[in-house]
């Protein structure tokens, strides 16, 4: 039995040794979790090896801060240690020459019927575009009617997967007439092909002068408003018999460092004819798209925001920022919804959006779309990783320091050119990952530290199986076989 209490008893105390050790890792941990106030965490995976790192940060976090300059914005390292970070500037975008591209076009087929049914009585879709994998428009038909349109002017599709992601600022138009022209055109966007948004009119003019020494009159550029990354197609249509020849997209060629992001939210009816719009914190927004629940329905709309300043300061002033008409018709067949208005306010977080008049479109919410500048941070990869952003530790002191400090050699827009880190969108309230994140995202250290662990781990474990099983077989060993 001594024996037999000798080899239990190394066994046991090298369990007690690694079980405290884990504990006291735990508690450490714990220890420094709960002394941490923040309330939004969020991993990185850095861009290579690179010392400095750039990120753009995601919604949840800008949702979490508690401070209208961010100033409790960290990124914390893998023992939970801030690390030194600087904001990025607003730097101005810079534009190089403007390049004219030849967008393919289709004639736009027009709507005879609502609906076309087949031989066999079912309801066909009227019109059938057919797209190759990547989104680019291969031929426009229209069930049954395969004759070209009446129209004298007829509307066409202008296919944007040619520009690569790129969006045109404008349009010029070639057309065939010969003689005096002076023709109205209307320009829509579309994401599939299905549901548009008016994005620019023009009237077009071509007139010939009188007199040899005096300069015919010519304007062939339709202007247009911002058009969504996501927005691929554009329906062109004209007035007064214009035969269309092809049209060019300016591209601008601006390259702009500062990211814009988006998402949509629902503004919920509050009283008669208003709409409360809670976007979850304070964001600087640059435009709003707002539509209409109800089809062939049509509001104007002032809109007001109540300042940041107004979650420490509670006021229920409104103040007015805009006014714009959202609108959802029908129009041939296709659904048209009001573009995106730009907007020149403070960062807010409350919303309210009321109706002019006695237009109040029922009860039903809205549908908005806000789209702001996303913040971005650099950042020293000091420490172990992974690292995380956090955000929310209220009344926190601003401890950024300066970009011309924290880059060395510093040079006018030289925090673009760092490695670009990405952030996960999904911000969860504890500052500890998940296991698999943080192997995942383990420096080649911790990586090894890992393993060597992993294969203690398993040493002990079998080294426990190797003793229970010995020491089961001397408690069934008989007195006589000693």
């Amino acid at each position: 039995m001594n024996f037999k209490n000798t080899l239990r008893s190394p066994f046991i105390f090298f369990i007690y040794c690694c079980a405290s050790t884990f504990a006291t890792n735990a508690d450490a941990a714990q220890n420094n979790d709960n002394a941490m106030c923040y309330t939004a965490a969020t991993a990185i995976t850095l861009n290579g090896n690179d010392g400095l790192q750039r990120i753009v940060l995601p919604l949840s976090i800008l949702q979490a801060s508690q401070s209208r300059d961010l100033d409790d914005v960290r990124v914390l390292n893998a023992d939970k240690q801030p690390v030194a970070y600087a904001w990025v500037g607003a730097s101005q975008p810079t534009t190089a020459a403007p390049q004219y591209i030849g967008l393919p076009q289709f004639i736009w087929p027009e709507m005879k019927t609502a609906t076309h049914a087949d031989d066999a009585g079912n309801l066909q879709a009227p019109l059938q575009v057919q797209v190759r994998a990547d989104g680019a428009v291969i031929n426009i038909t229209r069930a049954g009617e395969n004759d070209s349109p009446a129209s004298a002017s007829p509307r066409w599709l202008l296919d944007l997967n040619i520009l690569h992601g790129q969006r045109p600022d404008e349009l010029i138009v070639y057309w065939k007439n010969s003689g005096a022209v002076i023709s109205q055109a209307i320009v829509e966007a579309s994401a599939d092909a299905q549901h548009w948004q008016q994005v620019g009119a023009a009237t077009l003019v071509n007139v010939e002068s009188e007199r040899k020494r005096q300069a015919a009159i010519e304007q062939r550029r339709v202007k247009l408003a911002w058009l969504d990354n996501s927005q691929r197609y554009l329906r062109v249509g004209f007035s007064d018999g214009l035969q269309l020849d092809h049209i060019d997209a300016r591209v601008t060629g601006v390259n702009s460092p500062i990211e814009m992001q988006s998402a949509n939210f629902t503004a919920v009816k509050t009283e008669d004819a208003a709409w409360l719009l809670d976007l979850g914190g304070a964001l600087d927004i640059q435009r709003m798209q707002i539509s209409t629940a109800q089809n062939n329905s049509v509001l104007p709309l002032d809109i007001a925001q109540r300042p940041a300043y107004a979650r420490t300061q509670p006021t229920n002033k409104w103040i007015t920022v805009a006014r714009t008409t959202a609108y959802r018709l029908q129009r041939d067949g296709h659904e048209v919804t009001a573009p995106a208005i730009e907007l020149n306010a403070q960062p807010a977080r409350e919303w309210r959006l009321s109706a002019e008049g006695n237009n109040t479109a029922g009860a039903d919410p809205l549908a908005v779309t806000v789209s702001w500048i996303a913040p971005q941070l650099i950042f020293a990869a000091q420490g172990a990783a992974p690292f995380i952003l956090v955000a929310g530790c209220k009344d926190s002191a601003p401890t950024a320091m300066d970009r011309r400090a924290l880059i060395p050699n510093y040079r006018d827009r030289d925090e673009f050119n760092i490695a670009l880190a990405t952030v996960n969108p999904t911000a969860s309230k504890s500052l500890t990952l998940p296991l698999s994140e943080r192997v995942l995202h383990a420096s080649p250290e911790n990586k090894r530290r890992w393993i060597l662990w992993s294969v203690l781990i398993a040493v002990t474990a079998g080294l426990g199986l190797l003793a229970k099983k010995l020491v089961r077989e001397m408690n069934h060993t008989k007195p006589g076989d000693k």
